[in-house]
């Protein structure tokens, strides 16, 4: 499985001193949008944390039961933001035989991208990718 994208613009995510961690932080933040995203998919029985923040933006890890690790991203660069959910491969090794990665990162795209619909803080989009 590819990472699934999706883009929207808002402006009810502004940048905080937590963004400064980012290495491009002069130009791109998120850690707003990643706290509420994290925030909102707890309600939806799905957990996250606040991996990292990355050269591309903040990295969130997913807990999973699964057969393989999930995360997503985001990102925003001005008051536009993308949100990236990618799995850690496409299968996973077990007992000599291929066992592909289920059905947690379509679920975990799913639900964020429901959330932004949702949330009312969107100007524009979102739009998939």
């Amino acid at each position: 499985m590819m990472a699934r994208v999706f883009e929207f613009t808002s402006d009810a995510f502004p940048r905080t001193a937590d963004d400064d961690e980012l290495v491009n932080s002069d130009s791109m933040h998120g850690h707003t949008l990643a706290t509420f995203l994290i925030d909102e998919l707890s309600k939806r029985g799905i957990s996250a944390e606040i991996g990292c923040a990355e050269d591309w933006g903040w990295y969130c890890p997913v807990k999973s039961d699964g057969p393989a690790e999930t995360w997503f991203g985001c990102v925003g660069t001005d008051n536009e933001y993308f949100v990236q959910v990618q799995p850690e491969g496409t299968h996973v090794r077990r007992w000599f035989r291929k066992v592909p990665v289920g059905e947690m990162p379509d679920r975990v795209f799913e639900a964020l991208f429901e959330i932004v619909s949702n949330s009312g803080k969107v100007l524009r989009g979102p739009t998939r990718h």
